[in-house]
């Protein structure tokens, strides 16, 4: 049987420009990502290259375990702007 699973979350802060979404990318894997960009561990923001670009250490530094972990990284960092 089917069911519905979250795999995208939005936070905006003051006004609808001012967003970042937490998405599901692969099983276990978690970008936090804001116009174009990830949010690494270090709490520094990345240009998010193609697919096809996206190296090991890219991925490594830019996707996190779970949603959670995300979403506490996200909350500390804020938009960028």
């Amino acid at each position: 049987m089917s069911k519905w699973e979250v795999t995208q979350y939005l936070k905006t802060w003051k006004n609808a420009f001012e967003y970042i979404t937490v998405e599901l990318c692969s099983k276990d894997a978690w970008a936090v990502r804001c116009h174009g960009h990830c949010l690494n561990k270090r709490g520094g923001w990345e240009y998010e290259p193609l697919p096809s670009g996206r190296s090991k250490p890219f991925l490594k530094r830019c996707r996190f375990s779970t949603a959670k972990q995300a979403m506490k990284a996200a909350d500390m960092t804020g938009p960028l702007l």
